[in-house]
């Protein structure tokens, strides 16, 4: 049986392109209890999650510069 590797969650900043770790442990076991029920819905094994989470870090949201951000 194959070990499941740490959850790794991403912020990337669409206005800087920065990529920041969330590394917060209740953020992090929120997202492994979302594993686990979607390999109860699905009945299938997940290996792998690699989570990037689009938005504005910290940084730019308090920069007064202005904020460029593209729309999907």
């Amino acid at each position: 049986m194959l070990k499941k590797p740490p959850l790794h969650i991403h912020l990337q900043c669409e206005n800087c392109g920065n990529i920041e770790d969330v590394l917060n442990q209740e953020i992090i076991f929120e997202y492994l209890k979302i594993n686990q029920l979607i390999e109860e819905d699905r009945k299938c094994r997940i290996y792998d999650m690699d989570i990037m989470i689009h938005g504005l870090c910290r940084d730019c949201i308090d920069s007064p510069k202005k904020i460029i951000v593209q729309s999907y």
